[in-house]
């Protein structure tokens, strides 16, 4: 009794659990579709492709009037050791699809220092994470959208009927955000769902509205796990709605003019009878008397007429126009008119058909694209040897070489328009870009010209694909990929560098692979000695260039089971490229090149114009190992 007594006593002095500074959580999800179906797009993680669901963008601490707090404790940074037992989970139900691909850490740690920090009196590291994966387990989105008929399919659903679905599987009514796809549609793209500031129990929202104010909303494809190609449809793109609408119209004022037409034809053909003058030819020829227009018509009796009968009167070829004439005593329509009203109106539906047809998109006529990069050092060491480009800008990465329509059948179309040859006006405003990541490495022939390689690209391969792309549009399509996949970083990741050293070739498609979700095809050259080195990665797209797929046929060319990764070319300090330019050694007269001193016979020497000077100079470099 005593003790009952003092533990009530110390109960009035017990303070209450600390207030968590925040009013709840929001457990927001997110569809991996609407996040890579945008101008950002996205990457694939290192570790795999994730699974098709909705995946967890994070717990987010809210307050009551909308406003959160954010960044609350930075002494409090994310140690990756605190979740070491949750990182296989994590990477499943969690995954990241930023780009450059990554494990996800930096994701975790975004959410972490950014939300997390602000929970710290509900939870720590580990239990922020874990109760996160918790909420996610008890509820499965695409299968309550999946069970009320909205599926991942590029249709439209009410955005009612979303969230009666789910409110009507858990309880509560959830808060759909929206983004848009590269057409200005807006798609699905996150639920949130209100949790307690306990962070266990779901909740009302206590500010429920939805940053997706539109009746209807998308439910796009899940592209980064499907390989199947995005056809676009008449009312995903505006402009063709448009078309449409006008499409209508016009055939819509065809046929009423055909109508129109029709009739007044037919109110003149009824003017070959005279309504009521078998019964009265007085009163209708005294109706149909017009002096200035009929004046043979204007007789005092029938017997003016030079008529022998009444017969005569009422020939069918004789013009007489009523006045008044009723409904009744019109007669059958000619052959000549049906027929002719007839024909407009079917023309007007062929001309409706047309525009109908127009305003669709037609298929492109291949069947996928490959995207093609190169590494430079392997065009610089090798028998062909190489010429730098002459701008000082370009990225020590792999460079664009192009995107090359094919058909299944290992054929590909080219040079399909000479009537719209490549001008560079029309990539003005991506040219500083292109020269950095779409540079021309004497590929074919020195000096080095990068026009004159982009100029290839699009007359041999743009001029293909004009279905899907203008030229503006096919240069930035091939600069957003190079932009998204980051082939070197992906490579480095797994320990693969650009150091000289042999990697085995399924090592190199398989750190490829474990980022795209599909096998690359990878192009051998050979060096000056007859190594074996990888010269061009091919990764296949869907033929609207919108996602990866899986290549129809791989081009494994000329590679061996292990193959080398060469250095990229070094530059010395005039910004000049140092490399194995041939294998073979040129006895030629060498003029002074500044600060080289004089040269002897074992150099390996090849010309090229370099902006910045007048004179064209001999770039060298001596056996592996010298020095000048």
């Amino acid at each position: 009794m005593w003790t009952k007594n003092l533990l009530t006593f110390q109960g009035l002095f017990t303070s209450p659990p600390p207030d968590p500074g925040f009013d709840f959580f929001y457990l927001a999800l997110q569809w991996p579709g609407a996040y890579c179906d945008t101008k950002r797009a996205c990457c694939y993680p290192t570790t795999g492709k994730p699974a098709a669901d909705f995946g967890i963008h994070g717990l987010w601490p809210n307050y009551n009037n909308g406003s959160y707090p954010s960044n609350c404790d930075p002494s409090n940074e994310f140690d990756p050791s605190e979740i070491s037992d949750l990182v296989s989970t994590l990477q499943t139900k969690w995954p990241t699809l930023s780009c450059p691909s990554n494990e996800g850490y930096k994701f975790w740690e975004h959410e972490w220092e950014k939300h997390g920090t602000c929970s710290e009196s509900v939870m720590d590291q580990h239990g922020y994470f874990e109760k996160t994966l918790a909420l996610r387990d008890r509820i499965n989105l695409l299968q309550i959208l999946t069970d009320a008929g909205i599926k991942p399919n590029d249709e439209f659903y009410k955005l009612k009927d979303i969230k009666k679905a789910i409110e009507k599987a858990t309880g509560f009514t959830p808060v759909i955000n929206c983004n848009r796809d590269p057409e200005k549609n807006r798609q699905l793209h996150e639920i949130l769902l209100c949790v307690d500031k306990s962070g266990t129990e779901f909740m009302d929202c206590p500010m429920p509205t939805d940053r997706c104010p539109y009746s209807h909303i998308q439910f796009g494809h899940n592209h980064h796990s499907s390989g199947s190609k995005r056809e676009p449809s008449l009312h995903v793109n505006r402009r063709r709605k448009k078309l449409l609408v006008s499409s209508i119209v016009v055939a819509f004022a065809l046929i009423l003019a055909a109508a129109i037409f029709a009739r007044v034809r037919s109110n003149v053909n009824s003017s070959q009878h005279v309504p009521g003058l078998a019964r009265k030819p007085s009163q209708a020829i005294s109706k149909a008397c017009e002096p200035n227009r009929f004046p043979e018509l204007c007789v005092d009796s029938l017997m003016d007429f030079p008529a022998s009968s009444a017969k005569d009167l009422i020939h069918p070829r004789t013009l007489l126009i009523s006045s008044s004439f009723s409904f009744l005593d019109m007669p059958p329509r000619s052959a000549y008119d049906s027929c002719l009203e007839l024909g407009i109106i079917i023309a007007s539906f062929f001309i409706l058909q047309s525009l109908l047809v127009s305003s669709s998109p037609s298929p492109p006529d291949f069947n996928f694209f490959y995207w093609v990069t190169y590494w430079p050092g392997a065009i610089c060491d090798s028998q062909k040897g190489c010429c730098p480009p002459p701008n000082s800008n370009t990225a020590s990465d792999f460079m664009i070489h192009g995107l090359w329509p094919q058909f299944n059948n290992g054929t590909w179309p080219a040079f399909c328009d000479q009537t719209n040859l490549f001008d560079i006006s029309k990539v003005s405003d991506l040219v500083s870009k292109m020269e950095k990541k779409w540079t021309e490495w004497g590929v074919w022939a020195c000096p080095s010209n990068e026009t004159k390689l982009w100029e290839h690209e699009w007359n041999k391969h743009g001029t293909c694909v004009q279905s899907v792309f203008d030229q503006h549009s096919y240069f930035l399509t091939n600069l957003r990929f190079r932009q998204k996949l980051n082939l070197l970083n992906i490579l480095k990741q797994k320990g693969i560098k650009p150091d000289g050293g042999l990697y085995g070739l399924d090592e190199i498609k398989n750190a490829i692979k474990c980022a795209i979700g599909y096998a690359p095809g990878i192009e051998c050259n050979e060096d000056v000695k007859g190594t074996k080195q990888l010269f061009q990665i091919y990764i296949c797209l869907d033929n609207y260039a919108k996602e990866f797929v899986e290549c129809p046929y791989v081009p494994d060319r000329s590679c061996a089971s292990e193959i080398k990764f060469p250095k990229f070319p070094k530059k010395d300090s005039l910004g000049e490229t140092l490399s194995v330019i041939s294998s073979k050694s040129y006895l030629l007269p060498a003029p002074p090149v500044p600060g080289f001193g004089a040269l002897d016979s074992r150099i390996r020497t090849i010309t090229w114009s370099k902006k910045s000077y007048s004179t064209t100079y001999l770039l060298f470099e001596l056996e592996r190992g010298d020095k000048v």
